[in-house]
C-alpha cells in the first residue's frame, strides 16, 4: 500500500489490506518495508514471522544486529547467493550465525534462523518457506502465536488512539488564531517552544 507519509513505506492502511488477503484465502502475505525509522516496530506488529534480508558483503554485515532487528527478526536472509557473491553471501551469513550465538533466548522461543537464497540460481526459497512454516507450528504449540497476534492487536489500538488525538490536535491548533501571536511572541524570545506546547495542549484536553 502507498505509504501516505508513514516511515519505512509502511502504510496505516497496510494492516487492513493484510486482513483482507488473508480473508480471501492466501496462504502467504508478504509485507515488506525498507526498514527506516519505527517501520521495524510497525512490521514486526504487522506479521507472524519477520524477516530480515541482507546482501552480501554489503559493507556493515551486522546493522540489524547493531539497530536491535534482531529483537523482532525470527529469520535472516542472506540473498544474492550465486556467482562471484557465493563466497561473501557465505561469510556473511557465518557471520550474522555467529552474532546470533551470543544472543540469550526463552525456551518457548523459537531458534532464530540463518538462511542463503539465490533468485538467479532458484535456490533456498524452499528452505525459507520450510523454516516459516516450522516456526508458525512451533509458535502454535507454544502458545507464542495467539499471544504474538493479541500483542499485536493492542499495539494497532494504541496507534490508531494516537492517530485520532494527532488528527483533532493538528485541526484544532492549525485553526486557532493564537498560533501565530504566539509564534512571534516564541521569536522575540518572550515565550518558550514548550509553554506553547502546553498552553494549547491544555486547551485541546479541555475540550475533550
Amino acid at each position: 500500500t502507498p505509504s501516505k507519509g508513514s516511515l519505512g513505506g509502511v502504510s496505516y492502511g497496510t494492516r487492513e489490506a493484510s486482513i483482507i488477503l488473508d480473508a480471501a484465502g492466501y496462504d502467504f502475505i508478504f509485507i515488506e518495508t525498507v526498514g527506516v525509522g519505527q517501520s521495524e516496530t510497525m512490521a514486526a506488529n504487522l506479521v507472524d514471522i519477520f524477516t530480515l534480508i541482507v546482501g552480501p558483503g554489503s559493507g556493515d554485515e551486522l546493522q540489524g544486529i547493531k539497530k536491535g532487528i534482531t529483537e523482532y527478526a525470527d529469520i535472516f536472509i542472506v540473498n544474492k547467493n550465486d556467482g562471484d557473491l557465493k563466497l561473501q553471501a557465505s561469510k556473511t551469513a557465518s557471520d550474522y550465525k555467529s552474532a546470533l550465538s551470543f544472543y540469550s533466548k526463552q525456551d518457548n522461543q523459537a531458534a532464530k534462523e540463518v538462511l542463503l537464497v539465490s533468485s538467479i540460481e532458484q535456490q533456498g526459497m524452499d528452505s525459507v518457506i520450510d523454516t516459516i512454516n516450522e516456526i508458525i507450528k512451533f509458535n502454535k504449540l507454544n502458545k507464542i502465536f495467539d499471544l504474538r497476534r493479541e500483542n499485536q492487536l493492542s499495539y494497532w489500538i494504541k496507534e490508531e488512539i494516537r492517530n485520532q488525538i494527532q488528527s483533532k490536535l493538528d485541526l484544532e491548533v492549525s485553526n486557532d488564531t493564537e498560533l501565530l501571536d504566539m509564534t512571534k511572541a516564541v521569536i522575540k524570545g518572550e515565550i518558550s517552544i514548550y509553554d506553547v506546547s502546553d498552553h494549547f495542549l491544555d486547551k485541546f484536553l479541555k475540550k475533550i
